[in-house]
């Protein structure tokens, strides 16, 4: 497929994929100077007490993009779509539609093709480097691809759907006169896949508004399934043991449920731009609630940091902090 791995909330590049062979030296996680390339090899994260950031040296890292989806239905649901049994990585759980980066989506048109952000505005909030652009692509193609919603574009692009999923058309060619907005597509979050296994990934996430009466169908191949949800009720059902997710979606929720519309969240997404990045913490990476700064029990015995920062605020009234 392209040459590339993908599922919707993490993304691995394969190792001879295009970008592949470049290395990067160093990339400062949860800081706000990022190296611009995909692929890294080698160590692990490791502190430095100078700098007070953490260091990621020369290990190979796929990049990604998730992008959550809320509508009023009345009150706030956001998408979420469930993985093919048939998947090597997160089969069968609850995510929201994503993928990787293609070489469309840094296409030299494209500053020139969308509007509501900048080649600069997109690399300053990202602290990916030259680029970042890019991220804010991928979300609206994947998005289209994989559950059939075109975010800030006529919805006749769905129709090339498979075409684009395939790689036999280009959405850059498809935008048409009036251009792609994005303005309303806000960057929330970025995790990185833990230590362990045998496949690493570091994935942004943005928050928009599904257009008005969008109606999701999945690909029947990566998304065998799509449900709205309220965030709180997802998070019910993962604590029931009715669906199976991952620290990033299970954060991602846990933001988002103390919100009563599509308005109030996409504000708070708005104005977290520059906001200072909370680290979070956890205890299991899919049985858990994510801890961050300022809940009880946020370094508890037996408790973790992640490689996850969250920069949205959550909103007062959410599903509760973990126990201490």
């Amino acid at each position: 497929k392209r040459d590339r791995l993908k599922t919707e909330s993490y993304t691995m590049v394969r190792p001879n994929a295009e970008r592949s062979e470049d290395l990067v030296e160093l990339l400062e996680l949860g800081g706000a100077k990022v190296a611009p390339t995909p692929s890294l090899e080698g160590k692990e994260p490791e502190e430095n007490p100078e700098l007070g950031v953490e260091h990621v040296k020369r290990y190979r890292c796929g990049v990604g993009i998730g992008l959550c989806l809320a509508a009023d239905r009345p009150d706030l649901h956001v998408l979420t779509l469930r993985r093919t049994t048939r998947s090597t990585f997160v089969a069968d759980h609850t995510l929201f539609p994503g993928g990787a980066l293609d070489p469309d989506d840094g296409d030299a048109r494209w500053p020139d093709l969308v509007r509501g952000w900048t080649p600069g505005s997109a690399d300053d909030a990202l602290g990916t480097g030259p680029g970042a652009l890019a991220f804010w692509i991928a979300a609206v193609r994947e998005t289209i691809e994989e559950v059939g919603i075109a975010v800030g574009l006529g919805g006749e692009v769905v129709a090339h759907r498979h075409d684009l999923d395939a790689g036999r058309s280009r959405l850059s060619d498809l935008v048409g006169n009036d251009g792609l907005d994005i303005s309303g597509v806000h960057p929330v979050a970025r995790w990185v896949t833990p230590t362990g296994g045998p496949k690493r990934y570091d994935t942004f996430f943005f928050v928009a508004a599904a257009p008005l009466g969008a109606e999701p169908v999945a690909d029947g191949t990566e998304a065998v399934a799509v449900d709205w949800m309220r965030p709180s009720e997802a998070l019910e059902r993962w604590q029931a043991g009715e669906l199976t997710m991952i620290s990033p979606t299970i954060s991602m929720l846990q933001c988002l449920e103390g919100f009563g519309t599509t308005a109030e969240a996409l504000a708070a997404a708005a104005v977290a731009n520059g906001a200072p990045r909370r680290r979070a913490r956890i205890l299991d990476e899919s049985s858990d609630l994510v801890r961050f700064p300022g809940d009880p029990g946020y370094e508890a015995v037996g408790t973790r940091e992640a490689l996850g920062w969250v920069w949205i605020s959550s909103h007062e009234g959410g599903f509760g902090t973990p126990e201490p």
